[in-house]
């Protein structure tokens, strides 16, 4: 709810409109469940307040990958009025200049943000969009799988050592029927793990730091692939992210943000399945974490047509 919340409020303090002739305004977001929340949002909740202000809101629904629909739009000049931006695009987007700066009332909304989320969008002093909300990496584990395998479900007490050794005794009970988690290729999901270790990815210098916390870090996530052979790549599943694995019960546990939530519900939703914190570092006693957030932006006045440029005020 936050994230529709989020947009209609750009729409409003974004497009201030005279209401002699409706303005058609085209807003993008994801698929799934959002689809019927925002469309209930925009269509009934706040109709009247759209109605007074002589704005007709479309709602776009992106089933792909989001970022790459932007990225794509905005190059084609075919882009949605109001959109999301990812914090890792942030600053592509902004400086192609295809992204608008935050009108005065943006500002006004943005500030009762947290003030680390809005410096994520700011350059050179100008914010562009305001942070919806933001989301960090945990671990969701199959309560059937655990209690078929007669394991000990996973807790914020655990160890990366102590998650392992749980994984493999629910490996060694089922065997080949499921396997312990889809490890993921990527920063998103290796990044706890290093960080936990106190690993810092750049010295002083700007360069990239390869040190013996990263090694051993690297070596736990990568071992639970070619080692231990608890973790399986999710593509070896025909699957493009953890939550894939997960939702299919053909993995114990998954490491992602709450977005596997609204995944669940949709696709899985009888399966039984409990949270916790990632799992520490047997060497510091500390875990890690990023934190993962979206902004929602609008494109440049100078981007849209002559026609609503009459009826639009940034």
């Amino acid at each position: 709810m936050k994230k529709t919340l989020t947009a209609t409020a750009i729409i409003a303090a974004s497009f201030g409109l005279h209401a002699a002739e409706k303005t058609e305004v085209t807003i993008a977001g994801w698929g799934g469940n959002d689809v019927v929340v925002l469309n209930k949002l925009v269509n009934d909740v706040l109709a009247d307040d759209f109605d007074k202000a002589g704005i007709e809101v479309k709602y776009q629904a992106v089933e792909g990958d989001f970022s790459q629909f932007i990225t794509n739009s905005l190059s084609a000049g075919t882009a949605p009025d109001a959109f999301y931006i990812d914090v890792v695009f942030a600053n592509t987007m902004v400086q192609s200049g295809k992204v608008a700066a935050n009108s005065a009332e943006l500002n006004s909304v943005a500030k009762h943000m947290i003030p680390s989320l809005n410096a994520s969008f700011t350059l050179q002093g100008d914010q562009y969009g305001v942070a919806k909300d933001f989301n960090t990496i945990a671990l969701q584990y199959n309560k059937d799988i655990f209690d078929d395998a007669g394991v000990d479900y996973p807790t914020s007490e655990d160890s990366w050592d102590q998650l392992r050794d749980k994984l493999l005794a629910v490996k060694q009970e089922l065997g080949d029927e499921v396997s312990g988690v889809c490890v993921m290729p990527d920063y998103a999901r290796f990044a706890p793990f290093a960080l936990a270790t106190g690993w810092k990815p750049f010295n002083e210098k700007g360069q990239t730091v390869l040190d013996e916390n990263f090694e051993r870090a690297f070596n736990f996530y990568t071992g639970l692939v070619t080692d231990d052979e608890v973790g399986i790549l999710a593509t070896d599943l025909g699957q493009g992210w953890g939550g894939g694995c997960f939702g299919t019960e053909e993995t114990a546990i998954a490491l992602e943000g709450n977005w596997i939530s609204g995944y669940l519900r949709d696709k899985a939703p009888n399966l039984p399945y409990g949270t916790t914190m990632m799992p520490k570092d047997p060497v510091s006693g500390e875990r890690g974490n990023l934190l993962f957030t979206v902004a929602g932006a609008s494109t440049p006045m100078a981007r849209i047509s002559q026609r609503r440029k009459k009826r639009l005020k940034f």
